[in-house]
């Protein structure tokens, strides 16, 4: 390992943040950064800057600046690109300075010269009830596959999970006899535990029993919790392709339906019915509970309705 900033090029520590990042975060996370590292780079060799040493704060707002102009538009025929998108890409550059710093491959932090963007709450409106009823009720449960989609969606919204930590489980990590599921792959990195529902569980069981035994399996897979009907782990892409053409389509009001609203619907209906902003935080996995904190904004027209209603200063 060099010790000497000087003799790193910006290829070298790109690669070395990158190998950091796949030993110590989810694959999803490391994607991401290996994604926004690859424009960066891209950006750098343009204008020269191959060595480390050379890499200047002036050098790196001049990127920010001009980063709009370098990412795909949000849609096609429009200029506008996704404020989430360029969020990403600068918490992503922040990450990477920190390391560098940290590392004293650089001798100032750079990051402090890069300002956090404001994307703004990406949250999607939470799925109705009955919306949610009846997608799940669409599942053949006289298929294997159709008895895995009911058992997968009720444990994503019943326990608030990312589609990411749902696919990434395995067998034992379900303690169904307590009714709880460890999480280990993590958004954040740090595992925890959390209740399941009882239709949850119901599903899980009846999956494992009547469905799950019938697919076929490896030596890489057997472990796995959810199973295509090949034989292979079941991936969030395949899934997603199932919702678009097997359920979305059937579902009688035309909702848009994601597996990540799922969550939200979990967290919003959560808060709804009485639960602590706390409690959820623990739930959902967040850090910080000001990410848990979004999702009272998304209930704020249920809290308007309660107080015109029963508040005696609020009636006419």
């Amino acid at each position: 390992m060099k010790s000497d900033q000087g003799e790193w090029s910006i290829d070298e520590a790109i690669e070395a943040f990158l190998v950091y990042q796949k030993a110590n975060y989810p694959f999803e996370t490391y994607r991401n950064r290996a994604w926004s590292l690859s424009k960066l780079k891209r950006y750098l060799e343009k204008e020269g800057v191959t060595a480390l040493n050379r890499l200047t704060a002036e050098v790196l707002l001049r990127y920010e600046e001009e980063k709009p102009a370098l990412f795909k538009p949000l849609r096609p025929n429009s200029r506008q690109v996704s404020r989430q998108t360029l969020k990403l890409d600068t918490t992503n550059l922040r990450m990477f300075l920190i390391y560098l710093y940290n590392r004293q491959l650089l001798l100032e932090d750079l990051s402090l010269h890069i300002t956090a963007r404001r994307g703004g709450p990406n949250l999607s409106k939470p799925l109705p009830p009955r919306v949610i009823k009846e997608w799940f009720s669409l599942c053949d449960l006289s298929l294997p596959t159709g008895l895995r989609d009911r058992a997968f969606f009720e444990l994503c919204y019943g326990s608030g999970l990312r589609p990411g930590e749902a696919l990434a489980l395995r067998v034992c990590d379900l303690d169904l006899a307590e009714s709880q599921v460890v999480i280990r792959d993590s958004k954040n990195g740090d595992p925890r535990l959390v209740p399941l529902t009882r239709t949850s569980s119901h599903y899980l069981k009846k999956y494992l029993r009547e469905a799950r035994p019938w697919m076929p399996k490896s030596p890489r897979t057997e472990s796995c919790l959810w199973l295509t009907s090949q034989g292979t782990d079941l991936k969030r892409k395949t899934m997603q392709n199932r919702i678009l053409r097997l359920y979305r389509p059937r579902l009688s009001c035309g909702t848009p339906i994601t597996l990540h609203r799922l969550r939200h619907s979990c967290a919003t209906h959560l808060l709804r019915g009485g639960a602590s902003v706390r409690h959820v935080q623990e739930l959902l996995g967040h850090r910080s509970i000001n990410s848990t904190q979004l999702y009272t904004k998304v209930a704020v027209p249920d809290l308007q309705g309660a107080f015109r209603r029963h508040h005696p200063r609020s009636r006419s």
